[in-house]
């Protein structure tokens, strides 16, 4: 899906941030938007499977759009086993000292050391003919210049209210408005929260219930 510069929130923004400049409201509203995706897991992709070979642990993520990197792992499967997301802590206590370094046949267990790799545990010792998939959670980098589409227009008014808490609450700026940008900052705290529990539930009403089966 195309991206939306960042120049789109500026109406948004502006209005009541009227003497701030453009390139410093531009910074802003990447970082509010960065700020709310790791928040809110909300930015998701499929990304393109990953051939597992011997020795190599690992991988760099692929098949992500245009300045975004990997904030969280949140589903990751091999063929149809499902490997579990954990953090290097969780796996030295699994497996101490050397869980980097140790090898084997089964994989378990994959991890993040940066934004841009994935660590598949434990080192394989063959080519496996099954893939990696990968579902994650996304955000945009410090030098992008917009962000996808869906996230713009779901999201818009938490952003740009994200952007305007930062601006506002500056010190001693020409737009500088301490009560609105508390209120703005609220504001993102409620929205964040709120698109975080949807982002966990989908755009979807109904629970999974069981079924009866009549024989």
């Amino acid at each position: 899906m195309a991206a939306v510069s960042f120049d789109a929130f500026l109406p948004e923004v502006l209005v009541e941030a009227l003497l701030c400049p453009e390139p410093v409201a531009i910074n802003a509203i990447r970082n509010a938007a960065i700020e709310f995706c790791e928040r809110t897991r909300a930015y998701r992709a499929d990304l393109t499977p990953i051939t597992i070979t011997a020795t190599v642990a690992t991988y760099a993520f692929a098949g992500m759009p245009t300045d975004t990197v990997v904030h969280e792992v949140l589903e990751a499967v091999l063929g149809d086993q499902e490997l579990l997301p954990v953090g290097p802590d969780d796996l030295r206590e699994l497996y101490a000292a050397d869980w980097r370094t140790k090898t084997g046949e089964a994989l378990l267990y994959v991890t993040q050391d940066d934004e841009r790799n994935v660590r598949v545990v434990e080192v394989p010792t063959a080519t496996l003919a099954d893939t990696l998939r990968l579902y994650v959670a996304l955000k945009p980098t410090h030098n992008a210049t917009g962000i996808e589409e869906r996230i713009y227009q779901e999201n818009k008014t938490i952003i740009a209210s994200g952007a305007k808490a930062r601006l506002l609450m500056q010190y001693k700026q020409p737009y500088t408005n301490m009560q609105l940008g508390a209120y703005h900052a609220e504001q993102f705290e409620i929205g964040c929260g709120s698109r975080s529990i949807r982002s966990g539930k989908g755009l979807v009403r109904t629970r999974l219930r069981s079924r009866p089966v009549f024989r």
